[in-house]
């Protein structure tokens, strides 16, 4: 019909080296799969947002992730995205991250994704988040504090500030109409989450981490991660 298509697309598990190919109708921009939902390969998106999957699924899918966990060497550095027992405020992150000692396990923790809405939210918001690794040397000015991270005299709230000036920014880049930028209404995504962590402080309930196989396998037999995506592998070479 009119605007509509009949696309094939292939899924590659970048763990397994594994690919399959799915058969899919594009319609006004609107994408239809012909597999059952409980069928895709889970990915960060179901991970961090709490998509109610049966308890099976998910423990299949944890087996599964073990597995090929169990199978590298901890000469392959492994990409996941990993999910947090409970959520955790900033300074609970620095604990982990530098106190706990994450370098232990060969896992860096590298990039976090912060809550900006309530669990059950029925349109939640896309997934917001900042880097951990330190950079830039000045602010830019007053409004903006700790837009930048140094290297030096990161704690908790600096965090804090940090992501709440990159949703301020963000959002000052939106009423401008600079960038790219998203609105819901009259009010932009970066003002919502902004009014959010405003009222109910920044926490983290995942993020991103490289490290060793067997590191990543540590965290999930200590309990600090309940679950994780694997996303990427690679041998560094030189």
């Amino acid at each position: 019909g009119f605007a509509a298509y009949d696309l094939f697309l292939t899924r590659k598990d970048t763990a397994s080296g594994e690919k399959d190919i799915l058969h899919g109708t594009l319609t006004r921009g609107t994408l239809e799969l012909d597999i059952p939902f409980y069928d895709r390969e889970l990915d960060e998106a179901h991970l961090w947002s709490g998509y109610d999957h049966p308890d099976e699924v998910w423990d299949r899918f944890r087996e599964d992730t073990v597995a090929k966990l169990q199978e590298l060497p901890d000469y392959v550095t492994v990409k996941a995205a990993v999910l947090f027992p409970e959520d955790l405020t900033m300074s609970q992150i620095m604990e982990l991250d530098y106190k706990y000692g994450l370098h232990r396990f060969n896992v860096d923790l590298h990039w976090l994704a912060v809550r900006c809405c309530n669990k059950d939210a029925e349109n939640p918001l896309p997934t917001l988040g900042f880097s951990m690794k330190p950079y830039g040397s000045l602010d830019l000015n007053e409004r903006y504090p700790e837009l930048f991270l140094y290297n030096t005299k990161i704690d908790g709230s600096h965090l804090e500030q940090h992501f709440k000036s990159l949703l301020q920014f963000s959002n000052d880049q939106a009423e401008k109409k600079l960038g790219i930028f998203y609105r819901r209404g009259n009010e932009s995504i970066y003002q919502m989450a902004l009014t959010y962590v405003e009222e109910n402080g920044v926490n983290s309930y995942g993020g991103l981490a490289t490290g060793t196989p067997s590191g990543l396998l540590r965290l999930l037999e200590d309990g600090i991660i309940e679950n994780l995506v694997l996303t990427d592998a690679w041998i560094d070479v030189g």
